[in-house]
């Protein structure tokens, strides 16, 4: 498979997930390793699925498909690392303006919990290839980029 041809399929593949937030998870604490990047977004993903779903006990039997999806890169792990991702949340949850409000600012504040320097910043995604799957795809071609890929369905149990 040509190059071509891989990237439209991983961009199409991302697409077709109908993610619907852009998201930026700044650690401002300089160089960071990626065995690091991924705990604590593996924390603050747990965190996230808290505040939604308010069953930090029985997380671990709640499947996939009903979790919080989505895809996040790490960029800049040699200088200012953070995570650019997009993410799809549970249905029902962005019903309205309000709710999707109170939503980001959760998830924010629980951002800030793990990693206590760090910023947040969600935006809605309008334009799904440009506003999302384009910027984290961005770099794709980039030496060690798919090792800072991040398919949030690996921190779930398989069900």
């Amino acid at each position: 498979m040509n190059r071509n041809e891989l990237d439209r399929q991983l961009r199409r593949y991302i697409e077709n997930e109908g993610h619907d937030t852009f998201v930026t998870l700044a650690v401002n604490g300089g160089a960071k390793s990626m065995d690091y990047m991924r705990k604590i977004l593996k924390d603050y993903m747990y965190q996230a699925e808290y505040a939604l779903l308010r069953r930090k006990r029985s997380l671990g039997r709640i499947p996939a498909s009903k979790r919080i999806s989505g895809w996040f890169f790490a960029e800049h792990l040699d200088s200012n690392a953070h995570w650019h991702g997009i993410i799809t949340t549970p249905k029902g949850m962005m019903t309205n303006s309000i709710t999707y409000h109170f939503i980001l600012t959760s998830l924010a504040s629980r951002w800030e919990k793990c990693v206590p320097a760090g910023t947040a910043k969600y935006t809605p995604i309008a334009d799904k290839l440009r506003g999302g799957v384009g910027y984290i795809t961005k770099e794709r071609w980039r030496n060690g980029f798919w090792e800072t890929l991040v398919n949030l369905r690996e921190f779930w149990p398989a069900k």
